[in-house]
C-alpha cells in the first residue's frame, strides 16, 4: 500500500507540473513601452499597375488594469509607410443591410501627402472612400474618386457624418463586438491589413466625443 501511495502521488506532481508549463506556454507578455517605439516600414513610392503585397506592422498598446488585474488591452494601431493608423472601427449592421461605415484616424509623419484609394472586404462586394458634409440644409454623399488626400505631417479623422470608408454591397451583417479584417490600399504607401472593431452607433458617437475631448491619441 505504501508503493502505490507514492506512485500516485508522483503522479499528481508530474501533472501539476505540465499543466504549470502549460499555463507558461501560453500566457500572453505584458505590453511595455516598447509600442511606442514606431518603426517605420518602408514601402516603394508612386502608383503602378503591378499589383502590390500587404504589408505594415501592427502595434498593442495596453490600457490601465481592469478590476480582475489584468491589463486590457486597446485597440491596436497600424504602421504603413509613413502612415499610422488608429482608431479603427465599423458600424454595427441589421440584417439584410446593403452598406455599412468604416472609421478610423490616419496620421501622415512623412514629408509628402498620400492618399487614401480603396482596398478590400471578404464581407462586402465593393469599398469606397467617400465624404459627407452639409450643402445647404441638406447633408450630401458623394465618393471620392481620387482618394482622400492625408496631408503631410497632418492626419485625417474619419468618422461618422464626415469622412468614411464604405462597405458596398454587404453579403452578412456586423455584429458588434466582433473584428473584421480589411485591406486599405494607398497610393504611395502600398496596401495594409487592419482589424475593424465593429460597434454600435451608440458606442460610435460616444467614442467620436471623447476622441474630441481627448485628443487622436488611441
Amino acid at each position: 500500500m505504501q508503493v502505490k501511495f507514492l506512485s500516485l502521488a508522483l503522479v499528481a506532481s508530474l501533472i501539476t507540473a505540465t499543466s504549470a508549463c502549460a499555463h507558461a506556454a501560453f500566457e500572453t507578455p505584458q505590453a511595455s513601452g516598447d509600442n511606442h517605439q514606431r518603426t517605420v516600414v518602408k514601402t516603394p513610392r508612386g502608383l503602378d499597375a503591378q499589383p502590390r503585397p500587404v504589408t505594415g506592422t501592427m502595434i498593442l498598446a495596453a490600457s490601465s488594469g481592469d478590476s480582475a488585474g489584468h491589463a486590457a488591452m486597446k485597440q491596436p494601431n497600424y504602421i504603413v509607410g509613413d502612415l499610422l493608423i488608429s482608431n479603427v472601427r465599423a458600424g454595427a449592421t441589421v440584417p439584410k443591410a446593403p452598406v455599412a461605415g468604416g472609421y478610423m484616424v490616419i496620421r501622415n509623419n512623412g514629408s509628402e501627402p498620400d492618399f487614401l484609394i480603396g482596398g478590400h472586404a471578404g464581407f462586402a462586394g465593393d469599398l469606397q472612400i467617400h465624404e459627407m458634409k452639409m450643402q445647404g440644409d441638406v447633408m450630401k454623399m458623394r465618393e471620392l474618386a481620387d482618394g482622400l488626400e492625408i496631408p503631410a505631417g497632418g492626419e485625417v479623422v474619419l468618422k461618422p457624418g464626415g469622412y468614411h470608408v464604405m462597405f458596398m454591397k454587404l453579403t452578412e451583417p456586423l455584429s458588434e463586438g466582433e473584428n473584421r479584417t480589411v485591406t486599405l490600399t494607398f497610393k504611395n504607401a502600398g496596401s495594409v491589413q487592419v482589424e475593424f472593431t465593429v460597434k454600435s452607433r451608440k458606442h460610435l458617437n460616444a467614442h467620436d466625443k471623447d476622441h474630441t475631448k481627448h485628443g487622436s491619441s488611441n
